[in-house]
């Protein structure tokens, strides 16, 4: 477990491991295990790809598997996450003015990307870059939250993904 193995090689006292629902990755369904289709017969409904047990890949954030999850559905599990595991950890960090908390996530590269953007949409000052879709197997991404309380509560995020090279940078009023 890559949780368990992040906590190992932390020092003394050790953190602890807290597992949600959560963060596990986008359900699919019917189709979970099974072989996927690059195209789409175009001369065949989606559901019937699905009767017939063939499973073409989705392209659109609504679409989802019978008895699975859409990337809307995955983006809204993934701002429950954020709201639930990490700003109570980052206001209580504010609050005490500590700039050098950690919090590490374990989860799958689509949910990864879905909870990055939860993160950055709490930009009020412009639109946040929704895509963060990209991350390959091992790969991890870093966001760094910078809190500062004045009349309101502002933050700052950087993202980067170190499989990518990529950085980007939003802020915004919590």
């Amino acid at each position: 477990m890559t949780a368990t193995a992040l906590r190992d090689a932390q020092p003394e006292p050790k953190p602890m491991i807290i597992i949600s629902p959560l963060l596990k990755e986008q359900h699919f369904g019917a189709a979970e295990g099974s072989p996927w289709l690059i195209r789409q017969d175009p001369s065949r409904t989606l559901e019937e790809h699905f009767a017939d047990g063939r499973y073409p890949v989705l392209y659109e954030r609504t679409q989802k598997f019978p008895g699975g999850e859409s990337l809307d559905d995955l983006a809204a599990r993934a701002d429950e996450a954020v709201r639930q595991l990490l700003l109570h950890h980052i206001l209580q960090a504010a609050r005490i003015g500590s700039q050098d908390d950690h919090i590490a996530l374990v989860s799958h590269g689509l949910c990864i990307s879905e909870m990055v953007a939860a993160l950055v949409k709490r930009n009020h000052e412009g639109t946040p870059d929704t895509s963060y879709r990209g991350l390959r197997n091992t790969a991890w991404a870093r966001v760094t939250v910078q809190v500062k309380v004045k009349f309101e509560l502002t933050w700052i995020a950087k993202f980067s993904n170190h499989c990518l090279g990529r950085t980007r940078w939003r802020s915004g009023v919590y």
